[in-house]
This record gives C-alpha cells, sequence and structure tokens, in this order.
C-alpha cells in the first residue's frame, strides 16, 4: 500500500489515512469516491499494468523505465483519474489523448508520442478497437492497450497507506506529455517533469467545497486543476466534456458548487442564459438560480481575454466579488500571472506575476517572457524548437505581447496573429473582436488576416449570430455594410472589416479541446487566399 515519498503523493496519503472524505463524484458513471477508494483503486489497476504491461517497459522493480510513455484515452471521469495516478506512481509518462478524435488521428499521437501502451475507459471501447486496427494495418504489430478499472475492491478501514515505496524518482524525470492547442500549426508536444505534480498549492479547501468539473481532461488547465483539487481536499464533481450554459445553471440551482473554473467564453454564455431566459422567469424561481450562483467562493477564467461587461455582470451577480482572471500556457506549468479582486476589472488583465515567477518585459513593453519553477524541459523530438522557445538566461518566449500600465499587467495580443498590417496601418485583432462581440445579438465573432494586394491584408471578420440566423432581433439584417456602421463609434477607419462571413447554427468553428481556436485551421476553412471572390464571404 506504499507511493513514492514526494509531496504530492504524501497528501494524497494524509486525506486517505485521515477521517474519511470525498473527492470525486462522476456524473457519467453515477459513482462518488473517498481518498481512500481512489488510491486503493490505484493500487489494484497499478498491480494490474504491472501483471500486463510488456515487460520491455519495466525494470528489474517492475517500475516503468524511463522515458516510457503511456497514452490514456478517456473523458475526465474517475477513469482517468485511477490511470493517471498509477502510470504517474510507476514512475512512468503519462499522456492524455484526446477522446473527440478520429481513430486515425488518436493513432497518429500515439505513435508520435512513442506510446508503450494505452490504457482506455469503457466508454471507448469502440475507440479503442478502431484504433488498434489502424496500428495494425500502418505497422503490422498490435498495440498495446488496457481496460481501466477504477474498482477499489473491499479495503479495510484500518489500512495505512504510505509513501515508504523502495524506489523514488528524480524530480527531473519526465512525468507528463501534453500537446499545445495548435492555434498557428500543428500541435507540439510538450514535457514536463515531476516537478510539475509536487508545486505549492492553494490552502485546504472547506469540507462542502466542491468543483464543477466541465472540460476535456487532456490539456494543461484540466490537469493543473484537478491536480490542485486533489491537493486541496476539493471535492470533484465531474460532468461531461462541452456541458452547455443551460446545463450549467441548472447545476448551480440545485446549490453544493463552491468553485468554478471557466473559459471567459463560458462565462459569458451563462451571463447571455441569464439575460434570455432566466431573467424572465417569475421572481422566485429566478431568485433560485442567483442563491446557486451566490454559492460559489472560487471563480476564475483563463486562456482568454475576458470581455469587460462579463466581469461587471458577474461581479454584481456575485455580490461584488470578482471571477480573478489568470493567464498561463502549456509550457509555463502554472499561471505565473493572476489578477484578483479589482484588478481583474482592469480590461485585458493578466494581473501581477504570483510568488516564485521571474519574468522579463523590455521597457514595460514587448514579448513576455517568464521562468516559472515548474517550466517544461522541451518539445518531444523537437530539440531546435526548443532551443528557440528559451533566452539564453532559459526564460521561456511565451509570444505574447504584454504591456504595464502602473499597477498591473495587461495582454495586448499575440505577436503571430493578433497585430494586422493594413493599408491605414497595425489593426489590434482582439479589439476589433471585443467590438464586435459588443454588438447586440452577435454571439461569437473571430477576427483573421486574409492577404489582398490592395488592403495589405483584409480584416475578415467570421461572425455567428445568436439563433444561428443572419437576423439580429435586437438591429435587423447583418450585412457587411451594417456591421461597419455599428463598429465605427468604437474603431478607426481601417480597423473596420473589409470582409465578412456569417456562420450558420449547424456549423463547428475548429477549435481545441481547450476550447481556443484553431486560427489557421478556421482561417483557411472560412477564408481562402481567394475568399474575397466566394459568395460566402461579403467584401467591401
Amino acid at each position: 500500500m506504499s507511493f513514492p515519498n514526494e509531496p504530492f503523493f504524501r497528501r494524497l496519503v494524509e486525506f486517505a489515512n485521515g477521517p474519511t472524505r470525498d473527492i470525486i463524484s462522476d456524473d457519467i458513471s453515477g459513482i462518488k469516491i473517498t481518498y481512500r477508494q481512489l488510491l486503493s483503486g490505484v493500487l489494484r489497476f497499478r498491480q494490474l499494468l504491472q501483471e500486463r504491461l510488456p515487460q520491455t517497459a519495466l525494470d528489474s522493480s517492475e517500475m516503468l523505465r524511463e522515458p516510457v510513455c503511456i497514452g490514456i484515452l478517456a473523458p475526465a471521469s474517475i477513469e482517468f483519474v485511477v490511470a493517471f495516478l498509477a502510470i504517474l506512481s510507476l514512475g512512468g509518462t503519462i499522456a492524455p489523448l484526446s477522446t473527440a478524435e478520429s481513430a486515425e488521428a488518436t493513432w497518429d499521437r500515439i505513435a508520435k508520442c512513442n506510446a508503450a501502451c494505452v490504457l482506455y475507459s469503457p466508454q471507448q471501447a469502440e475507440l479503442m478497437w478502431f484504433i488498434r486496427r489502424r496500428a495494425l494495418l500502418t505497422t503490422g504489430n498490435e498495440i498495446c492497450s488496457i481496460a481501466i478499472s477504477a474498482h477499489a475492491g473491499n479495503t479495510p478501514p484500518t489500512l495505512q497507506f504510505t509513501t515508504d515505496q523502495p524506489t523514488n524518482f528524480p524530480s527531473t524525470r519526465t512525468a507528463l506529455l501534453l500537446f499545445t492547442s495548435g492555434t498557428m500549426g500543428p500541435p507540439k508536444g510538450v514535457l514536463h517533469s515531476r516537478k510539475f505534480f509536487n508545486t505549492d498549492v492553494d490552502p485546504i479547501g472547506a469540507e462542502d467545497d466542491a468543483l464543477l468539473f466541465t472540460r476535456a481532461a487532456g490539456y494543461i488547465g484540466s490537469i493543473r486543476l484537478i491536480v490542485n483539487m486533489l491537493l486541496r481536499g476539493i471535492r470533484i464533481e465531474l460532468w461531461p466534456y462541452l456541458v452547455d450554459a443551460d446545463m450549467i445553471w441548472e447545476r448551480l440551482r440545485q446549490g453544493g458548487i463552491t468553485v468554478l473554473h471557466l473559459l471567459p467564453t463560458t462565462w459569458r454564455n451563462l451571463m447571455l442564459v441569464y439575460r434570455d431566459k432566466l431573467s424572465v422567469l417569475p421572481p422566485v424561481e429566478c431568485e433560485e438560480y442567483c442563491a446557486g450562483a451566490r454559492q460559489l467562493r472560487e471563480v476564475t477564467a483563463g486562456g482568454q481575454v475576458m470581455l469587460q461587461e462579463v466581469k461587471l455582470f458577474w461581479r454584481d451577480m456575485l455580490g461584488g466579488r470578482c471571477v480573478s482572471v489568470i493567464y498561463g500556457g502549456t509550457e509555463m506549468g502554472i499561471s505565473p500571472f493572476k489578477a484578483l479582486g479589482d484588478d481583474s476589472l482592469v480590461k485585458r488583465t493578466i494581473g501581477k506575476p504570483v510568488p516564485g515567477v521571474d519574468f522579463k518585459l523590455s521597457e514595460g513593453r514587448g514579448e513576455l517572457l517568464v521562468r516559472t519553477p515548474v517550466l517544461f524541459t522541451g518539445y518531444l523530438e523537437n530539440p531546435q524548437a526548443t532551443s528557440n522557445a528559451f533566452d539564453n538566461d532559459g526564460f521561456f518566449r511565451t509570444g505574447d505581447i504584454i504591456s504595464y500600465n502602473g499597477s498591473v499587467y495587461e495582454i495586448e495580443g499575440r505577436a503571430e496573429c493578433d497585430f494586422i498590417p493594413t493599408f491605414g496601418g497595425r489593426v489590434l485583432a482582439p479589439k476589433i473582436r471585443k467590438a464586435l462581440l459588443d454588438i447586440p445579438g452577435v454571439m461569437e465573432g473571430h477576427i483573421f488576416a486574409v492577404p489582398d494586394p490592395k488592403y495589405v491584408n483584409h480584416v475578415a471578420a467570421l461572425v455567428r449570430l445568436r439563433g444561428g440566423t443572419t437576423l439580429c432581433q435586437e438591429r435587423g439584417m447583418l450585412n457587411l455594410t451594417t456591421l461597419r456602421r455599428d463598429l465605427a463609434h468604437s474603431l478607426t477607419e481601417h480597423e473596420l472589416p473589409t470582409l465578412l462571413r456569417l456562420v450558420g447554427a449547424g456549423e463547428e468553428i475548429p477549435q481545441g479541446v481547450s476550447g481556443k481556436l484553431l486560427y489557421q485551421k478556421a482561417r483557411e476553412m472560412y477564408f481562402p487566399l481567394d475568399s474575397a471572390y466566394l459568395p460566402e464571404v461579403q467584401r467591401l
């Protein structure tokens, strides 16, 4: 019943050996488990892995050799957490795999990872069958795959867990392989060491604290959130990925959710649902939703810039408390900047650096370079990209243009895609997108640079209206002329879009599992180089 002697597992063992405390409830299976049941399930599954993994993957002490990588094909679920902890306790490298991709795409990712085995949840058995078939057709060899069993068995109540496992692992040993969102090109594999799991975390939560988890499992924000909640004793209520805003409101209405970490777009969607549907309900019924929201004690937004209107709505809904803003990325390991309290209300804020983080910013404005205690160790099989990602002092080049306003730091945009050269000068895409989303009736909006000999670049707007039609209920038919008219009060002439394409209700704009727009893929899909002449695209 032993685990590695390191801070992460010591904290889990402390919880398991203490008073009974629920830690995970799984909406998919309807199961709740305590820390004791979780660790019992991890040990049982770890033993199964030692029996069934290829012997070449294990050393003489039945630990995984370095750098053996094991894939996990599972949604955010108890099975995912059990497999995750089992691999970590064996000293392996964890590689979460998306359950939303095709068998071909998933197999390509497995091959890139050179995974020794893939662990899969029962819900993914059919997808795993197609992956095995794809592997056999591609390589002529069977791929090792093991179904995840999270069953804890009958654990005696007097049994004590320990952290005196004979084999311990250096903190620099590779432990996690995540892929970037692929916003500007093919995703890169990002390697993190065991330091990722053994950083300082926030204080232990109250016994009634509960997080509503609605994310995909396989990206940095999800992994960091799960790890932090496990270490803080905050119960994780797992819900299906891509749950909609209506369902989140219904869960808040039931009460008991105190922690909510969401993308800014989800916070905005919750605001729109409240305004469109909940605010028109009878006062007593509407108050049930508001009362549920007011139970939230810890609210955070990250991954994108949060609109000012959304910040102010939630400040009022939460009785004066603000949604905290966090800034980070796959390579950084933690959120090196946070905006708390009134700092979060500053437009485009990323707040202030957290303790233990070093950073560089030339003369108060420029590309942000950071160095965190858990910075990634490199890109998978890409030494050139790894070298280019750091300066001579070991600081990571974020690619984000940041400025300091004398109080907090603000993000202006991504150097690669957010600064668009036009005939009238350089324009800032996030500023135009914000103005788009301020138009009543606009549900979603994105801005792209489309090369053109006359304009240098077109400012191209991709817009989805609420209800998925071409008609704004509040303002009539939307076309490029009316859009430019609506934007003229907040943008200069050369910032106004010169191309417009409307997205229907059934169309899906490409995005990664983190919810971020896949910029290059979306631009190629909606605004190819000859897009100015497509009938779907309106032009000036």
